[in-house]
């Protein structure tokens, strides 16, 4: 006989005993062995028990369930672990593109960003992008930086500190001076650009720079004529105020229309000029 024959040849009974499976259930705490969540519908638009999934039972412990559940958690904190020691890496190879892409300032490297946190990489066309669009900033910024200079420049503008000066000593708490279509005001005390004199185009309200110190630092869009216009001042504060006065109307100093005789004349309220030392 053989062995296939043998097998057939075996009682049913016996064979479904050698090929049974013995299963254990235990019921779903969570809906009591329903298989129906208590709360109604669920987020999946029926009343199925989402925890066994409507069965009512498991097939495994809960202590097996827990030590799956347990493991689970290990290995996803484990992914985690790993991904921020990859992005500490990252950072420490990458210094200057970490920091640009931590502040997110555009949309690309925003992603950048994402993409790194979550996967504790970059490849290596993103990190060739980003580097080319950096130095591509960097040429720009020193193009910038070089029209503001050549704006600028190290001149005698002390006649306009001695001026402002003298009007803060005088009670004058907020001064403003006007003249060749600049308007000049001293910085906030508290600020970061204490002791430094704003420097405004009137006509436009457009900031031109500052000045700190004896130098006037321009901006981009500082005009060519500004500095130029900043050593008239400087050359006599009370001449600018005055030319500036007639043509206008306006006061220098406090900004007032000249309406007195005497002022219109003089170019100058007498008050301001006595306030500035003029």
């Amino acid at each position: 006989m053989s062995f296939e024959d043998f097998v057939n040849s075996l009682p049913t009974e016996i064979e479904g005993r050698r090929t049974a499976k013995v299963t254990h259930e235990y019921p779903c705490g969570q809906c009591a062995g329903t298989g129906k969540w208590s709360g109604g519908t669920n987020r999946h638009g029926n009343s199925k028990c989402l925890a066994c999934q409507g069965r009512g039972f498991f097939t495994t412990s809960p202590d097996e369930r827990a030590k799956h559940r347990a493991a689970a958690r290990a290995k996803v904190e484990a992914k985690a672990e790993e991904t921020r020691r990859q992005v500490k890496q990252f950072a420490e190879e990458h210094p200057d593109m970490w920091a640009d892409l931590v502040a997110c300032r555009t949309d690309f490297t925003a992603s950048l960003y994402a993409s790194l946190t979550r996967w504790g990489s970059l490849t290596q066309n993103q990190i060739a992008a980003w580097y080319r669009g950096h130095e591509k900033m960097l040429a720009a910024r020193a193009a910038r930086n070089a029209e503001a200079e050549a704006k600028g420049g190290t001149v005698d503008l002390s006649p306009i500190r001695a001026m402002f000066n003298t009007a803060v000593e005088n009670g004058q708490r907020k001064p403003i001076y006007r003249a060749e279509g600049l308007k000049l005001s001293l910085a906030p005390a508290t600020g970061k650009n204490a002791g430094c004199l704003y420097v405004v185009e009137i006509e436009d309200d457009a900031y031109q720079g500052k000045i700190d110190g004896a130098v006037f630092k321009a901006v981009r869009e500082t005009k060519a004529d500004t500095l130029s216009r900043l050593q008239r001042i400087a050359a006599n504060p009370l001449e600018a105020a005055v030319d500036y006065g007639r043509k206008t109307g306006v006061c220098s100093c406090c900004g007032r229309e000249l309406t007195n005789q005497t002022s219109i004349e003089m170019g100058i309220g007498p008050i301001c000029a006595s306030k500035w030392g003029f």
